[in-house]
């Protein structure tokens, strides 16, 4: 069963990527790099592994995870950068090309449940993904949301429903950050004098209740709501919360 499962979402240039830099043991972080190789935006030692056939590569037999769940001891944790371009990969090897394209989007979906309710769940380490966020208009709410966007019946369920714990990287105005500091929230002289600062946003509040940002009831106080843009700060409390 895996230990812990985290999705990070956010806007382009947000800190998604950058917030993994924080991760402690990077010799133990299994990075599964769906941006054509993209370089991290930081030194690091992890192990790294390029994604360009997810079929073979993320669900087949001797697949990344597969190798990750029967070897526990090669990694304590396992990233997917991104899951957005991860199907976006999956679209354009498998449904443009297909004869039956209707078949082939049954397939997405397929691929996207196999990942999220039969492999991930067998995997002993902690999961980290990270989504890129849209701005889609609700049509019934007539609203505006902040959400993961992706293509077929996913869109009708949506990725967050997947995750007990999702957080959302954000570049905040060291201004509208003020109430909120705390032992995880530390505003720099550098951060002030640049006049902003890229954080984790823990959770909901009035300006953002329309995105999907979502953890366990008293998981985070309020003056935790945006803590420094650490992805390890998020594991550290979820260990506490649940139980190392």
């Amino acid at each position: 069963m895996t230990k812990r499962l985290i999705l990070v979402v956010g806007a382009s240039t947000c800190g998604k990527t950058s917030c993994l830099e924080g991760l402690e043991n990077h010799e133990k972080v299994l990075y599964l790099n769906c941006e054509s190789g993209k370089g991290l935006p930081f030194r690091n030692k992890f192990i790294k592994q390029v994604i360009t056939e997810p079929m073979g590569e993320i669900l087949g037999a001797g697949s990344y995870l597969e190798q990750a769940a029967k070897h526990p001891e090669m990694c304590d944790t396992i990233v997917i950068d991104s899951l957005t371009l991860l199907m976006e990969q999956f679209e354009t090897r498998y449904v443009k090309t297909a004869p039956d394209t209707r078949a082939a989007w049954g397939s997405y979906g397929d691929f996207f449940k196999t990942l999220l309710n039969q492999v991930i769940p067998t995997i002993p380490q902690s999961v980290i993904l990270t989504a890129h966020t849209s701005e889609v208009y609700n049509d019934k709410e007539s609203v505006v949301e902040t959400k993961v966007k992706l293509k077929g019946s996913i869109m009708n369920v949506g990725v967050e429903a997947y995750f007990n714990d999702v957080v959302a990287c954000k570049k905040m105005a060291i201004k509208d950050l003020e109430p909120y500091q705390s032992d995880l929230l530390h505003i720099t002289e550098e951060d002030r004098d640049i006049g902003y600062k890229h954080v984790i946003q823990t959770r909901l509040t009035k300006e953002t209740k329309n995105e999907r940002i979502r953890a366990n009831k008293d998981m985070w106080a309020r003056n935790e709501t945006y803590i420094d843009g650490n992805i390890q700060l998020v594991l550290n409390r979820l260990n506490e919360y649940y139980g190392d």
